[in-house]
């Protein structure tokens, strides 16, 4: 059996079993003096389970009915993990050193995914604690909130990539355009032109789209990395910095373990 589609099914299982059985306050307690709080974390970051799975909302299951008297010391396990993998998720990210994911090396690639998966599968955990206690808030708020800049950092990252995508599609539709106009003959060409010449005042293109305005070392500016635009004919036919929307091609695909 492929193990990496076994593993999900496992976890699902284990965590509808912890559900069953931590549902007094004796059982709660024995489990967190026997460490099985970082036990279950454990899960998050098993190196043969699949980028694309999420198991979050599963191990979520395993602590719906969990005594409210240990709250606060799942909560801090639960926070210390976060904090933990954070760091480690941002040191892998700057080790790329803002190289759009599709073109670095496999090895590196996998990393990046894996760790930003795992997170995603951690913060799913958080946010459902989030709604039963307040003892989550309170760890948060330690260290000088030092989880929350580490997910501002994260995030950054992320959208950072979104754009590097965006403008591999643009790219390449762009030169798919160009193949296009090729292979009709240079009197499509002209008349394409001078339709455009005469039809110089009607915006064609009305799409809000993202516009990237400076380097990657600019997240650390007060400055606004990415602006809100509305693309006119003119800018689209003078300007490469015209992002739209991602919508799929190679690119997206690389990255649709991250479930952004």
């Amino acid at each position: 059996m492929n193990i990496e589609s076994y593993l999900p099914d496992c976890v699902n299982n284990v965590a509808r079993l912890l559900e069953t059985i931590l549902q007094n306050a004796d059982t709660c307690r024995i489990f967190v003096e026997k460490k099985g709080i970082e036990a279950i974390l454990q899960l998050f970051t098993m190196p043969l389970m699949p980028p694309s799975v999420s198991v979050g909302q599963s191990i979520s299951v395993a602590f719906k009915n969990f005594s409210p008297q240990h709250y606060v010391s799942l909560a801090r396990d639960v926070c210390s993990f976060l904090r933990e993998h954070l760091k480690s998720t941002n040191e892998v990210l700057d080790s790329i050193g803002g190289t759009q994911l599709a073109l670095i090396e496999s090895a590196k690639q996998s990393k990046v995914l894996k760790h930003l998966s795992s997170l995603e599968g951690i913060l799913a955990l958080s946010v459902f604690l989030l709604k039963g206690t307040t003892a989550v808030v309170s760890e948060l708020s330690t260290s000088d909130a030092d989880v929350l800049k580490d997910i501002g950092r994260t995030y950054k990252e992320i959208i950072w990539q979104i754009s590097l995508c965006n403008d591999s599609k643009t790219e390449e539709k762009k030169n798919n355009d160009q193949e296009a106009d090729i292979s009709q003959g240079p009197s499509t060409v002209v008349e394409r032109e001078s339709d455009d010449d005469t039809n110089m005042q009607t915006v064609r293109y009305t799409n809000p789209v993202f516009a990237r305005n400076g380097s990657h070392s600019m997240w650390s500016g007060e400055r606004d990395f990415v602006s809100v635009v509305r693309s006119g004919e003119g800018l689209h036919r003078r300007t490469r910095q015209g992002i739209a929307r991602m919508r799929g091609g190679r690119a997206a695909r690389r990255l649709e373990a991250l479930n952004i």
